[in-house]
């Protein structure tokens, strides 16, 4: 029989949604993150979701009332509705850490990004989105990744920092409509399956954890090398997480190719991994959050999944980040309502030929709908085997 490693066997399910069950006025547990304004009918203050980026791990609670914060219309497949990516990997937590390409008029094409694919810049394979600001306060542009131009001149001067996130000077508006065209491709397993890590320029910066520039995938020797680091005082703040790399490894095993360690990876925590969605979840005695939740602790919300699982990803040699955003939400009237409940991180995984796709290994989280990840409806291990090794049975 072929089939993919022991990661990708379904699972037992694991309970309920992360951050995107949250509601309109999220407060966290030490006091540190709030929202900004809350209107218990959703009608005519906004809120704000940056708690979703922070990185606290701390744990949140939630009131009941969810509060529509974006409407977006155009695209029919539901997609993840990014505002910004945490780029950067400290000594305990993921930073965003984006830096300007320069401010103007927000209309027309966006800067070229090294790490798109031709087929980024041809119109012809760009989503159009419509997005209406409702009840959202933050500076960010909310949008598909990867936006590609824009048509938002009631905004006036933007910011456009790397990596396609773009910015205003202060909060949206309630009432506030700009336009977005998107490059969001939705390649099948089996193309990515046959993928190897054809890194280069760029791309590089991605392989960093805590300023320590790692080898890609693939590189001979390289497992040996990672192993030394945790005994060489030089790099003591990368010794709490051994045990994460040694299940980054072990996860692995029979990975061929980069994609077949994401996906196992990412049904490792969704699914077959014994982890449990809590929005509380147990103090970690000492050691970094993200230690202690893949090694001791098992229960977090989609900050410690999505934080988890590119660091791993990047232990392994492959260029990963943490999104910041919302899931699609309800389709409704022809478009998507968009709640606070719908805040959400998730993992973004670099690959060529495509750029950046998104993975989401938070338990019962919802779904995106792409095929090749784990977290999709549509999704069949089997058309992620040829990323493994062929196993007898």
């Amino acid at each position: 029989v072929t089939r993919p490693v022991p990661a990708l066997v379904a699972g037992a399910a694991i309970v309920l949604a992360a951050a995107g069950a949250s509601t309109s006025a999220a407060l966290a547990k030490d006091g540190v993150l709030a929202w900004e304004r809350w209107d218990p009918n959703g009608t005519s203050r906004q809120v704000s979701v940056s708690y979703v980026w922070d990185a606290n791990y701390g744990g949140i609670e939630f009131p009941k009332n969810p509060t529509t914060v974006l409407r977006i219309t155009g695209p029919k497949r539901g997609l993840y509705w990014r505002a910004t990516t945490l780029d950067q990997f400290t000594d305990d937590r993921w930073l965003e850490s984006l830096y300007s390409l320069g401010e103007r008029v927000a209309v027309g094409p966006l800067a070229p990004d090294p790490l798109l694919p031709r087929a980024a810049y041809d119109p012809r394979n760009w989503v159009k989105q419509q997005v209406e600001v409702v009840g959202l306060t933050d500076r960010r542009l909310v949008a598909a990744t990867q936006a590609r131009s824009l048509e938002a001149r009631q905004l006036g001067r933007v910011e456009f920092l790397v990596g396609g996130v773009v910015r205003r000077g202060g909060p949206l508006a309630r009432g506030q409509r700009y336009t977005v065209y998107s490059y969001a491709p939705n390649p099948q397993p089996k193309q990515l399956a046959r993928l190897g890590p054809a890194y280069s320029g760029e791309v590089y910066r991605f392989l960093d954890v805590g300023r320590i520039l790692l080898q890609p995938f693939g590189a001979a020797g390289r497992d040996a090398r990672v192993d030394r680091l945790f005994g060489d005082e030089r790099y003591l703040a990368l010794w709490p997480y051994e045990a994460l790399w040694k299940e980054a490894k072990r996860l692995r095993a029979g990975a061929l190719t980069p994609y077949g360690a994401v996906v196992a990876i990412e049904t490792w925590l969704r699914d077959t991994g014994g982890f449990v969605y809590d929005e509380s979840p147990p103090p970690t005695g000492g050691l970094p959050p993200l230690a202690h939740f893949v090694s001791l602790g098992k229960r977090g919300y989609c900050q410690q999944f999505a934080g988890a699982m590119a660091l791993m990803l990047r232990f392994l040699g492959i260029p990963a980040r943490v999104a910041a955003g919302f899931t699609s939400g309800e389709r409704e009237d022809g478009g998507w309502t968009v709640t606070d409940r719908n805040a959400h991180a998730w993992v973004e995984v670099w690959f060529p030929g495509f750029g950046w796709l998104a993975f989401d290994p938070t338990p019962g989280r919802g779904e995106l709908a792409g095929a090749y990840s784990a977290s999709s409806s549509a999704f069949n291990a089997g058309d992620a085997a040829g990323a493994f090794e062929r196993r007898g049975g």
